[in-house]
């Protein structure tokens, strides 16, 4: 079985938002495009 992990680095470990493991490559996709599309518009206001 292969997972796909995503490490927030600037999270402290044991936070929810610290480590992401995904299922699939298109699943991590999906959620990497959403946290990029709500970090520029969280910057431009």
């Amino acid at each position: 079985m292969t997972v796909f992990v995503y490490v927030n680095t600037a999270k402290q470990v044991g936070d929810v938002d610290h480590i992401k493991v995904f299922a699939t490559v298109e699943v991590a996709e999906i959620w990497s495009s959403r946290m990029i599309l709500r970090a520029s518009r969280s910057s431009t206001t």
